[in-house]
């Protein structure tokens, strides 16, 4: 509808004739400009249709792709927040890419040996961290993309600070925002209410990268970094089996998926969020996050830790 109202604007072309002042359309059919209105008209009235059906049967994503849809054309017309804040000679000014002022042995550097260099306790019991805006993400994905894997992009038109496209097709943001926990710091929450069974985390987006080569791409990340962020990505790191049997895998969200905090049996709260199971029922191996009850809108998205294995040695630090 809205390429047909474009080319009723333009000017006359000879597949397209205006009709001139002697000679008024006939009454036979509908000119483009009104058919154009007419089907404009069906496609709103189909949209209030499933938005109503969708409020009524509680905000969940079971009439899909529609709503889904709805969500995007909205986000993306009131999106104000850039994707990136920050030219490429200001992300790398913002670096230390000289390895000889690095620490001494640091190409040797366990996990924990990193961690105490840089003095990241501080951080990691500071519940008053502020949220990461968005010259912060610039720099961590610059560098990313700079220091471990050159061929990586980050071209998702839905920005770090709102997560990434949760569903591709759409470029709507995952049903979460970030702000301050009480207790806990940051963490992330409910947008509105999520049914039992929904897709909350899309797990694999284009946010979520790995470090390969035996924890020598994740100390030089590390030490290039600002101490600030460095220490960040050291508390959102994860490791994890993609698969039954494979090798254990070293990741980090470079979106506001990495705030989601942990319920479970060593926390206080359960766990809402659960990894989708395989054919043997483990839930170790999927990055897919799904509602195991319905959530109310503001309610904090809480997954449980202990689900993944976790082994820095295994992965070479």
């Amino acid at each position: 509808a809205t390429l047909k109202r474009r080319k009723a604007s333009q000017p006359a072309r000879a597949s397209l004739q205006r009709p001139s002042a002697a000679q008024p359309p006939s009454k036979g059919g509908l000119s483009v400009t009104s058919t154009a209105f007419f089907y404009t008209i069906c496609l709103l009235a189909l949209a209030t249709v499933f938005f109503l059906l969708g409020k009524a049967m509680g905000g969940s994503d079971v009439i899909d792709p529609t709503r889904s849809m709805l969500r995007a054309l909205v986000s993306d017309s009131s999106r104000s927040s850039p994707t990136a804040s920050l030219t490429d000679a200001e992300a790398e000014s913002r670096l230390s890419l000289d390895e000889s002022a690095w620490p001494r042995g640091w190409g040797e550097m366990s996990y924990k040996d990193v961690v105490k260099t840089l003095s990241c306790k501080e951080v990691f019991k500071n519940s008053n961290n502020p949220l990461p805006s968005i010259d912060d993400w610039t720099v961590l994905r610059y560098a990313y993309s700079r220091v471990v894997d050159p061929r990586w992009t980050f071209d998702d038109p839905v920005p770090p600070t709102e997560g990434y496209s949760h569903h591709e097709q759409y470029h709507d943001p995952p049903p979460y925002v970030a702000r301050m926990s009480p207790g806990k710091g940051r963490g992330l929450f409910a947008s509105r209410r999520i049914r039992e069974g929904e897709l909350v985390h899309r797990g694999g987006n284009q946010g979520d990268v790995e470090f390969t080569g035996g924890g020598d791409k994740w100390r030089r990340y590390m030490f290039s970094l600002p101490r600030p962020l460095a220490c960040q990505i050291a508390s959102w790191n994860w490791t994890q089996r993609t698969e039954e049997g494979g090798d254990l895998r070293f990741f980090v969200n470079l979106n506001i998926a990495a705030l989601m905090n942990s319920g479970g049996k060593h926390y206080k709260a359960e766990a809402n969020v659960w990894p989708a199971p395989d054919r043997s029922g483990s839930r170790s191996y999927s990055m897919l996050l799904y509602a195991n009850r319905d959530i109310a809108e503001g309610e904090e998205i809480l997954m449980d830790y202990d689900v993944y294995t976790t082994s820095y040695k295994m992965v070479g630090l």
